[in-house]
């Protein structure tokens, strides 16, 4: 599992587990964990269910960003090169020279 949301989830599920085992233990009981299976089960389901609402959220969270990710790769597309950016402005110098010489140009005559 090199997915870090899958691993936490993993770990999330393993946890549950745990705690659901440690409330049905009786101290003193050598057994395999103690209490009724019934119960047991019924506190692995529940930890489960909120394990799978977490994941939607997630599965959620992660839709919204691969759309913000789109926006922000469509607002990044529509921005000029460096070299385009260089143009413009050899564009402007140029035609702001032009525009200066012509001025000298009609105030000598």
């Amino acid at each position: 599992m090199s997915d870090p949301v899958l691993k936490l989830l993993d770990d999330r599920i393993q946890k549950a587990v745990d705690v659901a085992l440690e409330k049905t233990s009786k101290p003193g009981d050598s057994g395999g964990g103690g209490g009724s299976m019934e119960y047991r089960i019924e506190l692995i389901e529940k930890a489960v269910q909120s394990l799978r609402a977490d994941t939607n959220g997630l599965m959620e969270a992660s839709g919204r960003l691969v759309l913000d990710a789109a926006e922000i790769k469509g607002k990044l597309s529509q921005m000029p090169t460096a070299f385009q950016l260089a143009t413009w402005m050899a564009g402007y110098a140029l035609a702001l020279t032009v525009l200066i010489f012509a001025a000298l140009k009609f105030a000598q005559s």
